[in-house]
């Protein structure tokens, strides 16, 4: 009886779910969220206490002993805030699963933004030295790359990426923050344009998403010019036979 009136009950509808998007909006919302949920973890495979085994046991394993770690991390400072006399804010740092990539790189997938977030700023803390226990003495958290493409730049030698001068210029001119931009470059190799060609697209890598933000959402200007701005969205293409 209550099988048949549980499988009469309708679902609830995801919070997320929006039955008006494309379903290419669709899977770009779900690429994003994603996205906030992943940690690259670089290791060295030679340091002391890096994991040699990177098979599915040996991966569950790990992600079991660093939820294991995490969670002590966390119960730790939760108690320190309260002793502090601030409201404690219970953080939990929770992976789903790790991934082992052969460029000597392990991918964290966390439960939450927030999860992920935690664990990020535990790299920049002297709790750090914990995970390096079971992730070896050289890991590292990489840094997140947030890309934009830059549309209708000059490019008949009035702004050089590779150029120091002009990147400084570009974020003065912009009110970006120093050290932002870490990498500026032609999405088309300069002898791959047609003679006539006099502007091009610029890939720009940002450190933080505040930055990208800034550059999404106000004019930016190149030499005087205004410019288009978007963001980098790709995805692998697969033949039938994958």
């Amino acid at each position: 009886m209550w099988a048949s009136i549980a499988g009469s009950k309708p679902q609830l509808i995801s919070p997320n779910f929006n039955p008006s998007a494309t379903p290419q909006h669709t899977q770009l919302q779900q690429r994003l969220l994603h996205d906030t949920k992943t940690v690259l973890v670089t290791v060295d495979t030679m340091s002391t206490n890096a994991p040699v085994k990177h098979g599915p046991a040996a991966n569950a394993n790990l992600c079991a002993h660093i939820n294991k770690l995490f969670s002590e991390i966390d119960k730790t400072g939760t108690d320190l805030a309260a002793t502090d006399g601030v409201p404690p804010t219970p953080s939990k740092t929770h992976v789903q699963g790790i991934i082992w990539l052969k460029c000597s790189m392990f991918l964290f997938e966390f439960d939450t933004p927030d999860s992920a977030g935690q664990f990020w700023s535990y790299a920049h803390n002297p709790v750090w030295d914990l995970a390096k226990t079971c992730l070896g003495g050289s890991v590292q958290v990489v840094d997140k790359a947030h890309t934009l493409i830059l549309c209708f730049i000059p490019c008949r030698g009035v702004f050089d990426p590779s150029n120091a001068e002009d990147i400084s210029t570009l974020k003065i001119e912009n009110g970006l923050p120093r050290g932002c931009i870490t990498l500026a470059a032609w999405l088309k190799k300069e002898d791959h344009c047609h003679a006539k060609q006099m502007v091009a697209s610029l890939k720009v890598l940002c450190n933080s998403i505040e930055a990208a933000n800034l550059l999404l959402q106000e004019w930016v200007f190149i030499t005087g010019h205004l410019v288009v701005v978007c963001k980098d969205i790709w995805e692998l293409l697969c033949c039938n036979k994958c």
